[in-house]
């Protein structure tokens, strides 16, 4: 009676015993994987030698620490070490970063903004999580044997994750050929190939996601949530799956026990898990020994819950330019007409791809928070690729349970959907890149305007071609034959729509979009002397009376780009001299309104200073905020004032200096035109009892007190 109660209860919790496969199926599925291989080899070979891209300098540094002292705090013997292998192979660490910034404030105990911060107990550690790094291991070993460049490890590791994925999907799960060949073909092609060479734990993340679910429905619990743990600690919403699957782990616990009494059974199905769990809770628990916060990226301030919403969502999965969407147009074209056809028939299938769809969904909440919207990408978002995965899984789910020719068809959609999308962006995605608009969006900007209002961030960043531009004090605006047809303005300033042309906010054709940013579609009641393509100009400034942006285009060379009431010309008045404290380089610099508009530093809201970066021999900015100077409250067009900068010694000296206006909150003014002056380069005087500074011939600074 007990045998037969536990035959029962093996008969409902493991998957059916299937008929061995016949020695031709294997072959098929070894020239499967031997096609994927090549694929993959491929798409390497092209994308070698791979470069810094995302956090990938935070990776290869934990890396380097990890093979050098077995241990993921990152210290100056690691960077030491990078640093002498860039010099004796390929050029491809970021030297002004990795030597400038992280080294020079490690030695002073003060990083900040540089990804990696200083732990409680004294160590250097990245914002992410080390579990990827060390991943990466074999392959940075391998590298440095050979002497290649060292980002390469990480395409290395991308190569064997997704080869091993496939090997996993062809070989393990007991479906039918046709569903593995669909679920492997689109794993490679729906962005896999994009991101390969990403220096960056998204390609890992995809692998264990897609691998996790192929267990999940295998009911392996206990191994799902090992896949997902591990890709959950790079992305933390991942974890929501690891739960998830441990959940299911402890009712499958609960039923063996409640069906058979036995200890042992009940004792190895939780003991599966336990594996997994603690994976799943290693990046919390470290850091909050280390910090004393479970999650360093939000409590550096790299995440803002007020950005959540509902745009933020939907930008994920349809956005035009950085979607979901872009990468597997016809899965989700299969899976729209499939998921209606299953309304009917409410299969087995149909509700697990609906699970899939509101699990993908689910994980896309967290990410929402992310300061940096419209970041470093390959054709898609990086959330959109990994978060891909169940989307894909449910597309094969529903597709295997139709008839052999609906079946057909779905696979003819998705060879010509993937063979356009490759055909556009490339095997690698090299033909765009996240601060341009690729070709859907822009033809919908031309011929359909009013039909796609991406998150301000995407319009922006890609009108301007350059991270961090969007604020308040800005309007951004596109022109097509002859009119501005889309305009981009806060809701606080709708006003400032006279700077283009004249119109009444609220008489206008607008969309309300997140932070309270509007969109405005003119149509043809704003006409303007420009070439088509994306402008932007700042608000106009207090008591502005010049009328139009027309008067504001005698600067302006006539093509797409920023466009600006102000402009100004630097000079230096005088050699700099150095603080009584010693502490400071002061440079005094003559500073020319030549622009059409006052600005000043009682300029509201955003106000204008002097401001400082100090710059490597390559023009290269190592630190974008080195200094500020309040400028007079308001200069006049056509006057001139004389302003004292303090730059601080600790900090400038082997570089030079780029002295600048910048309207703060909006921009530096080199974007509108500006010339920089460059100042330095300061070094340490060769003798330290002659000054504390000196200039590039070696010539100390004299004290101000002196000078006065």
């Amino acid at each position: 009676m007990e045998h037969a109660r536990v035959e029962r209860f093996i008969g409902e919790m493991v998957p059916r015993e299937h008929p061995p496969r016949k020695l031709a199926a294997w072959y098929v599925r070894g020239i499967l994987l031997l096609v994927a291989g090549v694929i993959l080899s491929s798409a390497g070979w092209r994308a070698w030698p791979s470069h810094d891209q995302g956090d990938g300098l935070e990776y290869l540094a934990m890396s380097e620490a990890i093979l050098s002292h077995g241990t993921p705090d990152i210290r100056e013997s690691d960077i030491q070490t990078i640093l002498s292998h860039n010099v004796g192979a390929a050029t491809d660490i970021n030297t002004t970063k990795i030597s400038g910034a992280w080294l020079r404030q490690m030695k002073l105990h003060t990083p900040r903004g540089i990804g990696i911060y200083l732990s409680r107990t004294g160590r250097f550690y990245s914002y992410h999580f080390w579990l990827y790094s060390l991943i990466n291991v074999p392959a940075l070993a391998v590298v440095q044997a050979h002497g290649w460049p060292l980002y390469s490890s990480l395409l290395i590791t991308n190569c064997v994750l997704l080869f091993g994925l496939f090997a996993f999907i062809i070989f393990t799960p007991p479906w039918r050929l046709r569903r593995t060949i669909l679920l492997a073909a689109m794993a490679l092609a729906g962005g896999s190939t994009f991101y390969l060479g990403w220096t960056g734990p998204e390609t890992m993340c995809f692998a264990f996601l897609l691998a996790g679910l192929v267990l999940l429905e295998m009911r392996r619990f206990g191994w799902a949530l090992l896949a997902f743990a591990i890709a959950a600690q790079q992305n933390p919403p991942i974890g929501l799956l690891a739960v998830a699957a441990g959940a299911c782990g402890c009712w499958k616990a609960w039923m063996c026990w409640r069906d058979t009494q036995l200890i042992a059974p009940t004792v190895r199905h939780l003991a599966s898990l336990v594996p997994g769990t603690l994976i799943l809770i290693a990046s919390p628990v470290f850091y909050w020994i280390e910090f004393g916060t479970p999650n360093l990226i939000v409590a550096a301030g790299f995440t803002d819950a007020s950005l959540m919403s509902g745009i933020r969502l939907a930008s994920v999965f349809f956005d035009l330019n950085q979607g979901m969407v872009i990468a597997i147009p016809g899965v989700f074209v299969v899976v729209a007409v499939l998921l209606l056809y299953g309304v009917w028939r409410r299969s087995h299938d149909f509700w697990a791809a609906v699970g899939l769809l509101l699990a993908a969904v689910a994980m896309t909440v967290p990410v929402l928070s992310a300061l940096n919207w419209n970041s470093g990408a390959v054709v898609i978002t990086r959330y959109a690729y990994w978060l891909s995965a169940p989307v894909i899984y449910a597309c094969a789910l529903l597709a295997d349970s139709m008839r052999w020719y609906a079946f057909v068809a779905v696979g003819c959609i998705l060879t010509v959907s993937q063979s356009v999308v490759l055909g556009d962006f490339g095997l690698l995605g090299n033909r765009g890149n996240y601060l341009t608009n690729n070709r859907v969006a822009a033809w919908v900007f031309d011929h359909l305007p009013s039909w796609y209002a991406p998150v301000p961030e995407i319009f922006a960043e890609r009108a301007v071609h350059r991270e961090g531009v969007l604020n308040d004090g800005m309007v951004f605006f596109y022109v097509h034959q002859g009119h501005a047809s889309i305009i981009l303005a806060s809701a606080l300033q709708a006003a400032a729509l006279s700077a283009i042309c004249s119109l009444e906010p609220r008489r206008t054709k607008h969309v309300m979009s997140e932070q309270r940013w509007e969109y405005f579609y003119p149509g043809n009641q704003c006409p303007i002397s420009l070439q088509d393509g994306f402008y932007s100009i700042p608000v106009p400034p207090p008591g502005w009376t010049g009328g139009s942006v027309a008067q504001a285009l005698a600067r302006h060379s006539g093509k797409a780009g920023p466009i600006s009431y102000y402009h100004a010309s630097l000079s230096v008045a005088g050699r700099p001299t150095v603080s009584a404290d010693g502490k400071s380089i002061i440079v005094t610099v003559e500073v020319i309104n030549n622009g059409v508009a006052p600005f000043g530093s009682a300029a509201f809201p955003h106000t204008v200073n002097l401001g400082a970066h100090s710059i490597d021999a390559e023009g290269n900015i190592v630190i974008n905020d080195l200094a500020r100077a309040a400028l007079p409250s308001i200069l006049l067009p056509g006057t001139s004032t004389r302003i004292s900068i303090s730059l601080p010694i600790s900090t400038t000296l082997g570089y030079r200096v780029e002295l600048l206006p910048v309207q703060e909150g909006v921009a530096w003014f080199d974007q509108w035109g500006t010339k920089p002056l460059i100042v330095g380069p300061f070094r340490a005087c060769a003798i330290p009892v002659i000054g504390e500074a000196c200039d590039a011939s070696g010539k100390p600074l004299m004290n101000a007190t002196v000078v006065q």
